[in-house]
């Protein structure tokens, strides 16, 4: 196996780690179902391109519903960004900042699409 397709299946390996972390990180959210849904799903696919392509429908799906919640988070987060001063995204939820879980879902679900655009599962993988 050549350097460039060893370090694409560890950097796949990583992102895949990374994002099941993220899902398992959501077992308190108000909506854990939704972002299991995201981020596990994008665990699979992404972890799966390190050793096979995936199935186009399954990446696409996967990249379906992580747009899906950048869009509908996308409202929060510009709010969050017109804030002054701007709060930080550390801060514990509140009822009176929502646009603080906003941005911290948009950021989430930006961070997916990215992940799942490099993965680029539908490619022939690392051998």
């Amino acid at each position: 196996m050549s350097a460039a397709r060893a370090w694409g299946r560890i950097w796949r390996l990583a992102a895949a780690l990374l994002l099941a972390v993220a899902a398992a990180l959501q077992w308190n959210d108000p909506d854990p179902w939704l972002w299991f849904a995201v981020y596990g799903g994008a665990a699979v696919v992404v972890g799966t391109a390190a050793w096979r392509r995936v199935p186009v429908a399954l990446w696409a799906a996967a990249l379906a519903l992580a747009l899906l919640t950048l869009t509908l988070a996308g409202g929060g987060f510009l709010a969050w960004l017109a804030l002054e001063p701007r709060p930080s995204l550390w801060a514990g939820m509140r009822a009176d900042r929502p646009e603080i879980e906003a941005a911290r879902e948009w950021l989430g679900s930006a961070l997916v699409v990215a992940l799942l655009l490099a993965a680029r599962p539908w490619r022939r993988p690392p051998v």
